[in-house]
């Protein structure tokens, strides 16, 4: 098995176990994540009509965004079989896809959408560039990505790890990290506009995380 298929079969299997407690997860951190989104939406008029939304775990952003009025035809992506199956289950999904985005986008997803989210995802994977280059052809013209990535640190270079004693019984879990120079050369190469580009705390309990927050629409 070649590095990248064991180290998905291990993320894979970490989300797996995770799944059925994810809402306590992000409430034990103070996930910011959807907030962002949503104060994101309204400040650029932004009312989706569908949403792809990539790395979708437990399907906690397509519940609040439904809860909070921006209810539409929604897809979920995620690397987790059982995240997948949660996140189907919060009826917020018409359809829900089990998938390695480091592969790319998979074949199932067949529409155009006006918006495409991507949160806490990208640090999972060691080459984002053909999730979203797949995600850009499925853009609608007029349409917006809303993005993350995680934040380099000058300590541990592009790739690091985190850990947490609740998940993966505290072993550390590799990341990659960007600067900022970075994210725009990505964007650039996959055929992405960079409209704006944040820093801000993505998880405010104990040591906030940071992580750059990304408007983006297609190139022309």
């Amino acid at each position: 098995m070649h590095n990248s298929e064991l180290r998905a079969a291990r993320l894979r299997s970490l989300f797996d176990s995770q799944a059925n407690r994810w809402e306590e997860v992000l409430i034990e951190y103070d996930y910011q994540m959807p907030k962002i989104v949503l104060n994101t939406l309204t400040l650029l008029s932004i009312s989706p009509s569908s949403h792809l939304d990539l790395g979708c775990a437990n399907g906690h952003l397509g519940f609040v965004m439904d809860r909070s009025g921006f209810r539409c035809d929604r897809q979920g992506v995620d690397i987790s079989s059982e995240m997948v199956r949660v996140a189907g289950e919060t009826g917020s999904y018409s359809l829900t896809v089990e998938a390695n985005l480091e592969d790319g986008i998979p074949e199932e997803l067949n529409s155009s959408f006006d918006l495409i989210t991507a949160l806490g995802m990208f640090e999972f994977l060691e080459d984002p560039r053909a999730a979203l280059s797949g995600a850009r052809d499925l853009i609608l013209p007029h349409g917006h990505a809303l993005l993350t990535f995680k934040c380099s640190k000058p300590e541990l270079g592009q790739s690091g790890s985190m850990s947490s004693p609740n998940l993966n019984n505290g072993k550390p879990i590799q990341t990659w990290h960007h600067s900022k120079t970075e994210v725009n050369e990505i964007l650039h190469a996959t055929r992405w506009n960079l409209r704006s580009i944040d820093k801000f705390d993505a998880y405010c309990r104990e040591t906030p995380v940071e992580y750059w927050f990304v408007v983006a629409t297609p190139t022309k």
